[in-house]
């Protein structure tokens, strides 16, 4: 009990969390909802990463055939439980710092119990299972939620484009330049890559702006 709620469930978990918290967390990149999610299992598997090869060189490398796919798949569902709702408390949603704290504790809990029951090498290590299916439905859940809330949700803007005759802006799926008229053919080069929504100069291939987040459609977008 001690080996797998103490020393695995709230050393490793805690340790994941301050990773995050010290780093990336004070960026402004980590900006939206999803954002904790992804950075808590971008640390989960850097520390899963680590565990595996310590293992392999302990035990052999046939360790990760098992250790692989269920260890490094159950640090992830462990820390994003935190992670989630870290990310509500950075954006200041209601009672995130409440969620977060159950968040933590429910992580290291379904991490001890995870390790405690691997441990038994008896049938009870089978429970896994379910435990992991449960974890993978609570990530669905929270990514729902994280959607609904997103101050990205649907937010969407058409890709414009400049005229090369009169340099006007136009959208980029526009066959004449609605200012001088000029048909845009096969050969016709468009250029200068427009944000429809906030007016960013774009990169190329850019998909989403850099500045208000909106993804770029070429077709005209109906909300």
């Amino acid at each position: 009990v001690y080996i797998s709620f103490i020393v695995a469930g709230v050393t490793e978990e805690f340790g994941k969390f301050l990773v995050v918290r010290l780093s990336i967390y004070k960026s402004p990149y980590f900006d939206d909802s999803t954002d904790g999610i992804i950075y808590a299992s971008a640390a989960a598997l850097g520390f899963a990463t680590l565990e595996n090869v310590g293992y392999a060189f302990s035990y052999g490398w046939e360790i990760i055939l098992i250790r692989g796919p269920i260890s490094t798949l159950a640090h992830v569902l462990f820390s994003v439980i935190w992670g989630y709702p870290l990310a509500l408390r950075k954006i200041g949603y209601p009672k995130a710092s409440l969620y977060f704290r159950l968040g933590l504790l429910g992580s290291m809990t379904a991490h001890g119990f995870f390790d405690f029951l691997l441990f038994t090498q008896s049938w009870y290590a089978l429970m896994i299972f379910p435990l992991l299916a449960g974890m993978v439905v609570a990530l669905n859940l929270m990514l729902r939620h994280s959607r609904r809330i997103s101050p990205f949700h649907n937010k969407v803007a058409e890709l414009y484009a400049e005229c090369p005759y009169c340099t006007a802006k136009m959208p980029a799926y526009a066959k004449f330049c609605p200012t001088c008229g000029n048909k845009i053919g096969k050969g016709t080069q468009k250029s200068g890559n427009i944000c429809g929504n906030c007016g960013n100069r774009l990169e190329n291939n850019a998909r989403y702006c850099t500045v208000c987040g909106s993804r770029l459609t070429e077709k005209p977008w109906k909300s």
